[in-house]
């Protein structure tokens, strides 16, 4: 057995190792997933929304604020510098907080919110995304549980139109599944600016957002975990956020996140492989770290047979002089379905994998209840072009991160 092979089969065991670990991790805690704490009390919430030039989205997630059904929401807009009609709109919506500052981030603009809200639970709600009316009462029950620091809501895509963003509709439903599974055991260590719930007191005792991070939803929730809370997640608490539409879009911000990612890992290290942290510490955090070498080897694997094969079949036609008879009962060998060769065993996995993506998005559909009879044919290019986009990403944002570094200050420049 050559390296290469070796290596592949490696990789093969890996994945379905992984794969049958969520697979046992959802079937101890199947009962559970769909069930939500029911809220002995209801603390008010301040929903923190930072805008900086979006006045096309900021008014309907506002509105989707003033119309959740809980009783007590506090509405603060933290307007961070826009230059354009953003500030005009939110004066024109009464019952809101509204907060005009010069624009220096994100982050900071969480801190300066954080400042003036008063409610009890903190949430954050990015300027293009909105909530559906039970959202809260559907999270704020996992506070009742001391050790809770923060709820997720599950986030959906609000459009689907074109490719790229019938890729990201098909990635938020898997990983809708992936992170309900990881919070019933105990192994979430993420939150996301479409909803999440955080105790006020909390992000006061860890030293709030870092302004400094180019994900500081990741680092706070990593402080989170870090101060021995635990993250909760909710599959019927229901947010959507606006998707890229575009690849350059699509591009940058996940340039974004690999890079804040590789900041994180950096930054929160002494995490990995803590025996004190349970499965987050010795598998989940490793293992995030882990599959990126394993997707590049994979996609290069994938992409450089699949050109080596088009090469030799090319080469045979000529050879054959077009004999299209004697090509087709060449690939039609009975023989070739048992080869050892890398193509053969990626076609084997390729076809696995598809067949668990297309069964684990359909189980996740009805477990969140999204209504989409397209669904299956979405998966299609989700399988086609999701690793060899994620793998473009990730070359890009290691070779950023080795060259510039993963602070907030390459943010523009990213």
């Amino acid at each position: 057995m050559n390296l290469t092979l070796g290596l592949f089969l490696g990789l093969y065991f890996a994945i379905l190792y992984v794969t049958l670990y969520w697979l046992v991790a959802f079937l101890k805690n199947r009962e559970r997933i769909k069930k939500d704490p029911k809220p002995t009390r209801f603390p008010k919430i301040s929903v923190l929304i930072p805008v900086y030039n979006d006045c096309n989205n900021v008014e309907k997630a506002i509105s989707s604020c003033k119309e959740l059904d809980y009783p007590k929401v506090e509405i603060v807009v933290i307007n961070d510098g826009s230059t354009d009609d953003t500030m005009s709109v939110c004066k024109k919506i009464e019952g809101v907080k509204l907060i005009d500052k010069s624009h220096t981030g994100k982050a900071n603009s969480l801190n300066v919110g954080l400042k003036r809200a008063t409610g009890e639970i903190i949430s954050v709600l990015d300027a293009d995304s909105y909530f559906t009316k039970d959202a809260f009462r559907n999270m704020v029950g996992y506070f009742d549980d001391p050790k809770v620091g923060a709820v997720m809501p599950i986030a959906r895509v609000s459009s689907s139109k074109n490719i790229i963003e019938k890729i990201q509709w098909i990635e938020y439903i898997l990983s809708m599944f992936m992170r309900k599974v990881m919070s019933e055991i105990d192994s979430l260590y993420l939150t996301h600016g479409v909803g999440t719930l955080f105790r006020k007191s909390l992000l006061e005792e860890v030293g709030e957002f870092d302004e400094k991070n180019l994900t500081e939803d990741l680092e706070i929730s990593l402080k989170i975990v870090d101060a021995g809370y635990s993250i909760a997640a909710s599959i019927n608490a229901v947010t959507y956020t606006r998707p890229a539409n575009k690849f350059k879009e699509l591009f940058h911000q996940r340039l974004r996140w690999n890079v804040g990612l590789l900041h994180n890992v950096k930054k929160f290290k002494h995490m990995f492989f803590n025996k004190k942290l349970g499965n987050l510490g010795m598998f989940v955090l490793p293992l995030s770290v882990i599959w990126v070498p394993l997707l590049l080897f994979l996609t290069y694997m994938m992409y450089s047979d699949t050109v080596n094969s088009f090469v030799r079949f090319v080469r045979n036609t000529l050879l054959v002089n077009f004999d299209w008879s004697y090509l087709l009962k060449d690939i039609l060998e009975f023989d070739i379905l048992f080869s050892t060769s890398i193509v053969t065993l990626f076609t084997w996995m390729f076809a696995a994998l598809f067949i668990v993506t297309v069964v684990v998005t359909l189980h996740s559909m009805s477990l969140s209840s999204e209504e989409n009879k397209k669904a299956v044919f979405y998966t299609i290019p989700y399988a086609m072009f999701y690793t060899a986009m994620m793998s473009l990403f990730w070359v890009a944002a290691i070779g950023v991160w080795l060259v510039k570094g993963g602070g907030r200050k390459w943010e523009k420049r990213i």
